[in-house]
């Protein structure tokens, strides 16, 4: 997959989000995709793999294992990274954000929003519970 090149520093929420919060289980840098452990007390990052396909929100800082964690939920979001305006991006393989026509059989092809403009995602991450059978366009 052509994964977005996102500058951590230059992500920022945006009007209309919703946020959460956590401790993270493992280093985490502003812009990656999360998820939870097992048993959802904490933080871990995504990949389209079946354990960690489920996004939760994007990263809005960077912390360390043991660290609490603000991240977003849905909503507006600046990915410090260029977008395709009215493209749908959904989770990589390895974990970041890659253009829908990117999918390759057997990635869980979760969902996490479209970008309303070249700066900005409106985030609304879905879960996917099947892996892809191919290209998705």
């Amino acid at each position: 997959m052509v994964d977005l090149v996102i500058t951590a520093a230059n992500v920022q929420s945006q009007g209309g989000a919703s946020f959460g919060e956590k401790t993270s289980g493992v280093a985490i840098t502003a812009g990656e995709v999360l998820t939870t452990d097992a048993n959802e007390t904490a933080i871990l990052a995504s990949d389209a793999s079946a354990e960690l396909a489920r996004a939760i929100g994007i990263a809005l800082q960077n912390v360390g294992a043991g660290q609490p964690i603000k991240y977003q939920k849905e909503g507006r979001i600046n990915l410090g990274a260029t977008l395709e305006a009215g493209k749908h991006y959904v989770l990589s393989a390895d974990g970041a954000i890659a253009p829908v026509d990117d999918i390759v059989a057997g990635n869980f092809a979760t969902y996490l929003g479209w970008a309303e403009s070249t700066s900005i995602l409106q985030l609304q991450p879905l879960t996917a519970t099947v892996a892809a059978a191919g290209a998705v366009t």
